[in-house]
């Protein structure tokens, strides 16, 4: 009995042979190799594509210790911005309003409110007898912030509208002088394709190429029709059509002046202006993959400060080569690192757009009171605010009715 129990646990304790490692082929490695060479170019190319942002590598212009304005800086856009200008040299004057965050040059600027900005351009006037560029960036743009609800600014603007094209409008016209003085550079950020589809919004159906701006709700005063989307497009449209009028308009003035140039923060392609040229006249093959690997990025859109960096920074001979009369009815505009093929061409709305572009200008002069206080000081006096049920309408004896603006 003994014997055979023993026998018995001598079956249950056997213990499994250790697995025999089998030796590693040439065949084996490969494979490997093959699978990580796979893995890693994919992760490489997902990467280019989706994440990394084109950069310009053609020829920049000295900044060394020249004055850049720059608005919204905190925002996350902005910081590949900052840090490429501080790294070039440049003396970055940063217009925000939480001033305390940086440890250079800062100065307070809110945006809502228009004796805010007045008093931010005459410091600034003040302080810098030469501009050299000036940044202004969107805030909902760059953002992606939008107010959910109606609400007015301290001068009793839309805030969308108010922020968005308003501030933008008197900042830009205060300090268009010196740059001018300086053959500097006033660049506009702006969401192009929300103003273009708030401009086909406008259209009359029966005239496509009439163009009107909505003067009896341009403030929403009627709240039946106000959503905080269309308040945003209608300030991005408002914005780019300050900026194609500011063009014409800086374009008959004779000798010094600054470009006015448009960037769209979204990046809608992975290569680079360059490899247009080299691949332009590539055929078979390569050029399905080069078509392949530009169209690709077009699926996820992002928002980067690349183009603003690049107007910024970009040798003055092109920028002035695109500067002729060719495109004198409006700014241009540049995306991707490139200048968009439709700012190079006349459109059959250009006279139509061109009057809107003059009836807003004139409006917006009035309503930021240029018209009475051209310079930034002495500031001129809030205007008288009328509120019933969430409804405003300035009462300064200037613009309460649409006819005075034609005035």
């Amino acid at each position: 009995m003994k014997a055979s129990k023993s026998f018995n646990d001598d079956i249950v304790n056997v213990r499994p042979l250790p697995p025999v490692k089998k030796p590693i082929t040439l065949k084996t490695a490969l494979k490997a190799f093959g699978l990580f060479c796979t893995f890693t170019g994919s992760g490489l190319l997902g990467y280019k594509l989706f994440v990394a942002l084109p950069s310009y590598n053609g020829p920049t212009r000295d900044l060394q210790n020249k004055p850049i304005v720059i608005t919204q800086p905190c925002s996350k856009i902005s910081r590949e911005l900052v840090y490429n200008l501080a790294k070039q040299g440049a003396h970055l004057i940063l217009a925000d309003d939480h001033w305390d965050r940086y440890m250079i040059e800062c100065r307070r600027l809110e945006l809502d409110s228009m004796i805010s900005i007045r008093r931010f351009t005459a410091s600034l006037l003040t302080d810098y007898s030469q501009l050299d560029t000036v940044i202004i960036q969107s805030p909902s743009c760059i953002s992606n912030i939008i107010s959910g609800k109606r609400c007015l600014t301290h001068d009793g603007f839309e805030k969308e509208l108010g922020i968005n094209y308003f501030a933008a409008y008197l900042l830009s016209r205060l300090l268009i002088n010196r740059l001018n003085e300086n053959n500097g550079r006033l660049i506009l950020v702006v969401d192009t394709k929300s103003a273009n589809i708030d401009q086909e919004n406008v259209m009359n159906p029966s005239e496509p190429s009439q163009i009107t701006i909505p003067l009896d709700n341009i403030n929403w005063d009627n709240d039946i029709n106000y959503t905080p989307k269309n308040a945003y497009r209608r300030a991005q449209w408002f914005l780019l059509m300050f900026a194609d009028e500011l063009a014409r308009r800086n374009s008959s003035i004779q000798g010094n002046k600054a470009s006015i140039l448009v960037t769209n923060p979204i990046v809608t392609r992975g290569l680079n202006p360059e490899m247009d040229e080299k691949y332009l006249n590539t055929e078979g093959i390569l050029k399905l993959i080069y078509m392949l690997i530009d169209a690709c990025p077009r699926l996820i859109s992002r928002k980067g400060s690349n183009t603003s960096l690049f107007c910024t920074t970009v040798d003055s001979s092109i920028i002035d080569s695109i500067n002729d009369q060719s495109i004198v009815h409006c700014a241009p505009i540049y995306q991707d690192l490139r200048l968009l093929i439709s700012s190079k061409h006349i459109d059959q709305t250009i006279e139509n757009r061109r009057y809107a572009s003059e009836l807003l200008w004139r409006l917006s002069e009035k309503w930021t009171r240029l018209d009475t206080h051209p310079n930034p000081l002495p500031l001129p006096n809030r205007p008288l605010i009328k509120n019933n049920n969430n409804n405003s309408k300035l009462l300064d004896g200037k613009v309460e009715t649409v006819s005075t603006i034609h005035a």
